[in-house]
């Protein structure tokens, strides 16, 4: 969806956070995607390529005081909410979208967290 939103809008807000830190990063720019070999290139993890790339062009980038997540509490352990407190991902999808199963959502999203995670597995 991020995708076709940018190729139909290319707006782009992002915020980065650090775990432990209490600022963060916000960029406001333009975004467009990229498939172009030589920057995919630099994007390799774990031997493997991203199949495409943002290029954003930043229009507006600025450091944000921590204040917020200081008052979340954020990267505080004991503030943390338990697992079971909130539905699962694949609860949710399922009821968002008729006829779909929890259970095999969540195994597929399992699957692609770990199995999938850098790309398809390549046969040895």
């Amino acid at each position: 969806m991020t995708l076709t939103n940018l190729l139909e809008s290319p707006a782009i807000s992002l915020i980065f956070f650090v775990p432990g830190r209490t600022e963060s990063l916000r960029i406001n720019g333009r975004a467009r995607v990229t498939t172009d070999p030589r920057l995919l290139q630099q994007l390799a993890a774990y031997g493997k390529l991203p199949q495409s790339a943002l290029v954003v062009a930043v229009g507006l980038a600025w450091l944000h005081c921590g204040r917020a997540l200081i008052r979340s509490r954020l990267w505080e352990p004991d503030a943390r909410v338990a697992r079971d407190a909130l539905p699962s991902l694949g609860s949710m999808i399922a009821e968002e979208i008729g006829g779909i199963d929890a259970r095999e959502t969540e195994a597929r999203l399992e699957r692609a967290n770990t199995v999938l995670l850098w790309g398809e597995p390549t046969a040895p």
